[in-house]
């Protein structure tokens, strides 16, 4: 499941896809598979959102959300990372990810 990364703590206490329309949006680059698996959320919801900064690891994403530059979907592990630097909320519909090993 993703966790929705937001500067400002006055955000809800679970992010949804309707509640980010318009956002500005941090995400992965379009050939990764999880940015194609957060898009298809947003698009089955006709959610729009305002893509601004692409980058390709999740501690990346972080940095310009810290900075108020907008919201992001990170995985679970690097938002228990980022507590300290920005809100983070579940995010829901869930948005599943898949590790090779």
């Amino acid at each position: 499941m993703r966790r929705a990364a937001r500067a400002s703590a006055r955000a809800p206490r679970v992010a949804g896809s309707g509640g980010l329309y318009g956002e500005r949006f941090i995400s992965f680059p379009q050939s990764f598979d999880a940015r194609s698996a957060i898009d298809r959320v947003f698009v089955e919801a006709g959610v729009t959102r305002d893509l601004v900064i692409e980058a390709q690891l999740s501690q990346a994403i972080v940095a310009p959300v810290a900075k108020r530059a907008g919201v992001a979907l990170i995985d679970p592990v690097t938002a228990a990372y980022a507590r300290q630097r920005v809100a983070v909320k579940p995010f829901a519909p869930a948005v599943e990810d898949h590790f090779l090993s």
